[in-house]
This record gives structure tokens, C-alpha cells and sequence, in this order.
């Protein structure tokens, strides 16, 4: 009997868990996600955020959803600007540029004209300027021929003599290295960034070793090496800012710098990048990961997988998770990638979207779900988000009308959303953005608000290498905050735990619901169980307890006379009994196994 009761028991306990993995996983929908993605990018624009706008084309392009791609390829292309090949029209950013290429390379087509684009807004890094050297490995004596265009298209060519690896016309502080900032031409290196430098030593022979060498402080780099007597060497000197030609920025560089990789592009910013990354964000590693060479690369993935915190995320921040899902998907990192995935498949919100942003929905999308079965109706059908388009009938998406089964999410070209209070105060713990109330909150302001981020706004979000202390009780979600709540008005942002956010802005003990059907199953198999015991015990085999037991006095059992005769019951009757209950509990487990093949 006992037997039995553990059989049942252990057997619930199997269902049990079984049906909390199934209800765990079963509120993640990647076709949600899609859906909202959809009802937000109306005709493929996803509210004037060209990065948004890219990680949503390629995202619908990579989970087979071309139509939808080719409206996001098709805005892409209308906000270029009319006389160059950059993006957007009217203010061209770099950064913008490169995702927009990034685009247009996915779909196979020419980007040269926006590759040249990207290389005349280089500047020179002034962490990289002065100390750029060649080196001439060889024993014997000759001239070498260095060759360079200047922004004239000019050629002019230098005539250096080398005296068995030494340069008697410039000597320097090591006599083995050729100042290539200053003996060529004054500054030649600091006023042209990225200098392609055509260096022919055919006079000294085929042995000859030529090197291109940094200094910074005491440290010496070769960053390149070749054992030739010819040799096209770029000096990686170069950075990009927000505009052409600007300051360098790090989160332009750094961004910039794996989509030119991603397009096959000659122009670096690497070894500025890499000179200035943060060994401690996962941004910065996974993005270096993505463009670095084979032999650089395990560096920057064993660093991200370092930062990988144990519920799978990175830093607790979608944006930031999503792009080191990109890396551990191309580095083939099995398990640190499916923690990663399955934190992101956590954070979908019941309306389907990440963070309620367009950007971070968009590349999570793109990162992580774009294997998934995905089923978008039609372009301009009466479906989810409804693209707005021509039509017939009253009362698609897109006539003006804010129809009684449309709402700001569904079609917010029709009910534009009602958070917005034109005051001049970007009131984030109001759910005001930069999406969703421009008169109020914009890229500049200083408030990073939910619609903007590392990757979209540095002035406000702050570059990856200067993180800003989190401000706890200012109502806006900062840093490694769970969330935060204005102390003076009462508003702010507690959407990852409702109602619980405590006064060091963590989340306080989150009590998870249990669904009513698991419950009931539970109380039947215990129901069950009380009632094939309680018949047990009421059965004559059955022990009985004394009457008047009392926990406190000792219970003394009277003697049996030796002559008293011993009564037994018959073992038959008792095995018959037994036999039938357990047969009744054997069929219980069988009716719950049914059960369980059914779910």
C-alpha cells in the first residue's frame, strides 16, 4: 500500500513539473513580437529611427517576411540624402549611414559610393597622431620609393634613402625608424586620416622586411608586417564621429566599425575602437568579436562570456543582451546562447514588444527569433498592424479614421497615442518619449527616456565607456536599476515588477502566480490518495489507534495472558483487501498518465 502511495505521489509530482516548464515557456510568442513590430513600422519605418528601421528589415528579411523587408529597404532608400550617399537627407549621421549599407548589402546592392562616403568622414584620432614609423629590415643600400594622394587626388612621391635599415636624411631617436608624420611632410599623418601609403624598396632586394610600427608612451606596436620589398600599407589612424569629419565619438567608431566590417568595406576604425574599448561592457566585445581578425577575436568572446551574468543576461539590459546573442550565435557558444535566448524570451511584454521600443523589439527580433515560424498577413489586409494602403473598403489602417477595432498599437497613424502632454518637460514616468511626444523628448535633452538608448542617442544615453551613476528615486530606469519611482511625485517605472519596487530601486519579492488547473490536479491525486487510505485503515487488517491518546503520559499496553489463545485474521482477507485498493490506485495513475499525453 505504501508502495502505491509513493507511486501516486511521485507520479504528481512528475506532472507537476512537467506543466510548470510547459506554462513557463509557453508565454514567449515570437509571432507577437513580429505583430507589434508590424503595427509600430508603418510602411517600414519604424517612427524615423533608421537604426530601428534596419534591425526591422533584416529581421523580416531573415525570418522570410519580404514584404514587409522590402517596405523597410524601400524607406531606407527614400531618406537618402539627393546629392551624396549618406543618411538621413537634410542631416547625414555616420552612423546612420553605415546601418542603412548594412541594409543595402543584405539585398545586394552597390554600396561603394556610401563606402567612399564613410572614409572621407574620417578624422585623425588624436590618440592615435605623431608617432607612426617605418621600418626597413635589410643589410643593404638603396632608395625606397613612398608614394600618396592627398584630398587633391595629387600623387606625390618621396625619395628615402636607407643605408642598411638606417635613414641618414631623418634620423631619429631610433635611428632604425622613419618618422612617417613628419619626415614625409609636416603632419602628413594628423591632417589625413587613413593615408594609403605605396612603399616600393626594389632597390634593396627581395629579403627586405618593411613594418609599420606605433608608438604610445613607452610601448611600441607593430601593426603591420610583411616580408617584401613592395608593399600598400593604410595607417589605421582614423575615427569617425557623428558627422562627417567631426570629433571622434566612441559609439559612432565602435557601431561604424562592424558594419563596415559586415560590407566588406577597406575602411577601419578598429585600432581606435580597440584603444578605447571597455573591457567590461558587452557591447564593446561582442561588437570587436564581430569585426576583429580570427586571430584577435577569442579574446572579446572570452571576455563576453565572462560578463554573461547568471540568468543569462547581460548586464540585465535587452538592447545589450540582444547584440551579444549576435556574437555567441556566430561563435557557436552553445550554452551561454541559449541562456541568452531564454532571458530575452523572459522579457517579452504580454503586448509581444521589448521594452515597449521599436529598437530593442527590432534587434531582438533580428538577433535571436528570426528561425522561428512566423505568419504575417498581406501588406495593406485587415490584419495585425494593417499596414495602411490603398483600399476600397472604409475603415483600413491609414484613412484617418481611429476605427473602433484600431488603437494606438494596432494603427498608430489612425490613434496616435494620448500619453503626450505638451509641456516642455520630457515626463518619462508618464510614458513620454522621443517616439511617442517629440514636442517634448528629444535626442539632446538629457534624458535618456525609453525610446532611446547607446545605440540611437549618446548625448542623452551616454557613450558605452562613461557610464553615468544611477540616480535611485529620479522616476527613470538607470544603470543596473530593476526599477524606479519618482519619491516626489509617486510615478516612474516598475513594469518588471509591478507594485514591488522598493526603496533601493530593486524589485522585492516578485510572488508568481499559479495556474488554477494545476492546482486542481493536485487536489484530486491528494483527495485520491486520502481516500484509498482512509479505507486502508478502516479495513480489519487495518491498525487503529488507542482511544484517549494523549502526548503527554506514557501509554502502557496491558500483558496478554500466555494461556490467552493469539487471535489473527485471515491473511486472505487481508491480501484481497489490499489488492483491490492498490488496483484502484493503479488505476488512478493510469487515468493520469492519460492525462499527461494529452497536454
Amino acid at each position: 500500500m505504501k508502495k502505491a502511495l509513493l507511486r501516486l505521489f511521485f507520479l504528481c509530482g512528475i506532472l507537476l513539473g512537467f506543466l510548470g516548464v510547459v506554462g513557463a515557456q509557453s508565454s514567449f510568442d515570437a509571432q507577437k513580437g513580429y505583430e507589434w513590430l508590424v503595427s509600430q513600422c508603418q510602411n517600414g519605418n519604424c517612427d524615423g529611427d533608421l537604426i530601428a528601421t534596419a534591425f526591422y528589415t533584416l529581421a523580416m528579411k531573415d525570418a522570410g517576411q519580404v514584404d514587409y523587408a522590402e517596405e523597410g529597404l524601400d524607406y531606407i532608400k527614400s531618406r537618402k540624402a539627393n546629392n551624396e550617399a549618406c543618411w538621413p537627407s537634410g542631416s547625414c549621421k555616420v552612423k546612420e549611414t553605415a546601418f542603412a549599407l548594412w541594409v543595402l548589402k543584405e539585398f545586394g546592392e552597390d554600396v561603394d559610393a556610401g563606402d567612399r562616403w564613410l572614409n572621407d568622414a574620417l578624422s585623425a584620432a588624436p590618440s592615435l597622431q605623431d608617432f607612426w614609423f617605418l621600418e626597413v629590415v635589410t643589410s643593404n643600400n638603396g632608395t625606397c620609393k613612398i608614394s600618396y594622394a592627398l584630398g587633391n587626388n595629387d600623387t606625390i612621391q618621396r625619395d628615402v634613402s636607407v643605408n642598411a635599415g638606417r635613414f641618414p636624411d631623418c634620423p631619429g631617436a631610433v635611428n632604425t625608424f622613419f618618422n612617417l608624420n613628419t619626415c614625409l611632410q609636416n603632419n602628413l599623418l594628423n591632417n589625413n586620416p587613413a593615408l594609403e601609403l605605396d612603399i616600393n624598396c626594389n632597390q634593396l632586394g627581395p629579403s627586405t622586411i618593411l613594418s609599420v610600427i606605433f608608438n604610445t608612451a613607452s610601448l611600441y606596436y607593430v601593426i603591420e608586417e610583411a616580408e617584401t620589398s613592395r608593399k600598400v600599407i593604410t595607417i589605421q589612424n582614423g575615427c569617425l564621429g557623428t558627422t562627417k569629419n567631426s570629433a571622434c565619438n566612441y559609439d559612432t567608431s565602435l557601431f561604424s566599425n562592424w558594419l563596415l566590417s559586415a560590407i566588406g568595406s577597406d575602411t577601419t576604425v578598429l585600432l581606435y575602437v580597440k584603444n578605447n574599448a571597455d573591457e567590461l561592457k558587452a557591447v564593446d566585445n561582442s561588437l570587436l568579436y564581430l569585426s576583429a581578425s580570427q586571430a584577435l577575436r577569442q579574446k572579446y568572446l572570452d571576455n563576453l562570456i565572462g560578463l554573461q551574468r547568471n540568468d543569462g543576461s547581460f548586464n540585465k539590459q535587452v538592447f545589450e543582451t540582444a547584440i551579444a546573442t549576435l556574437a555567441l550565435r556566430q561563435s557557436g557558444q552553445g550554452q551561454a546562447l541559449t541562456s541568452a535566448v531564454d532571458w530575452l524570451k523572459s522579457k517579452q511584454r504580454p503586448d509581444g514588444s521589448w521594452d515597449n521600443s521599436e529598437l530593442k523589439t527590432a534587434a531582438t527580433l533580428y538577433a535571436a527569433f528570426t528561425s522561428e515560424a512566423i505568419s504575417l498577413p498581406p501588406i495593406g489586409s485587415a490584419g495585425p498592424g494593417k499596414s495602411p494602403g490603398p483600399s476600397s473598403e472604409p475603415g483600413f489602417c491609414g484613412d484617418g479614421t481611429c476605427d473602433p477595432d484600431e488603437n494606438s498599437v494596432s494603427c498608430a497613424s489612425d490613434c496616435p497615442s494620448s500619453v503626450c502632454v505638451v509641456n516642455g518637460i520630457c515626463e518619462t514616468y508618464a510614458n513620454e518619449d522621443s517616439s511617442n511626444c517629440q514636442q517634448d523628448c528629444t535626442c539632446g535633452d538629457g534624458i535618456c527616456d525609453d525610446a532611446e538608448s547607446t545605440a540611437s542617442c549618446t548625448e542623452d544615453c551616454g557613450e558605452p565607456t562613461t557610464q553615468q551613476p544611477a540616480v535611485c528615486g529620479n522616476g527613470v530606469l538607470e544603470g543596473a536599476e530593476e526599477c524606479d519611482i519618482d519619491t516626489a511625485t509617486g510615478f516612474g517605472d516598475d513594469s518588471a515588477c509591478p507594485g514591488k519596487c522598493t526603496a533601493s530601486c530593486s524589485c522585492g519579492e516578485k510572488k508568481k502566480g499559479f495556474p488554477w488547473w494545476i492546482t486542481i490536479v493536485l487536489a484530486i491525486a491528494v483527495v485520491v490518495a486520502i481516500v484509498m487510505y482512509m479505507r486502508f485503515k478502516g479495513s480489519p487488517g487495518g491498525k487503529r489507534k488507542p482511544s484517549g491518546f494523549s502526548f503527554g503520559a506514557d501509554i502502557k499496553m496491558p500483558k496478554m495472558p500466555a494461556s490467552r489463545t493469539q487471535v489473527r485474521y485471515p491473511q486472505q482477507q487481508q491480501s484481497q483487501k489490499s489488492s483491490k485498493v492498490e488496483d484502484e490506485l493503479d488505476k488512478s495513475i493510469e487515468e493520469a498518465k492519460k492525462l499527461l499525453g494529452k497536454m
